[in-house]
């Protein structure tokens, strides 16, 4: 049994403090389009994103519907 929390974890790639933590109040607010603009970038995270949408895509669809 693994730590839920680190279940969905990106291998190899920095995950944002959680919530609560000192970090989280005192990086300045731009740092989050600045991790997302570096996820649209890269090729690796995309791929996981794209993988990630079709496995689920009869559930997303589901929700789109209600």
């Amino acid at each position: 049994m693994g730590n839920p929390a680190s279940e969905h974890q990106d291998k190899g790639h920095p995950q944002p403090p959680a919530t609560g933590s000192s970090r989280t109040t005192t990086r300045p607010r731009f740092a989050l389009s600045e991790r997302t603009e570096a996820r649209r970038r890269d090729p690796e995270f995309q791929k996981r994103l794209k993988q990630n949408l079709e496995r689920h895509q009869k559930f997303l669809e589901k929700l789109v519907d209600c």
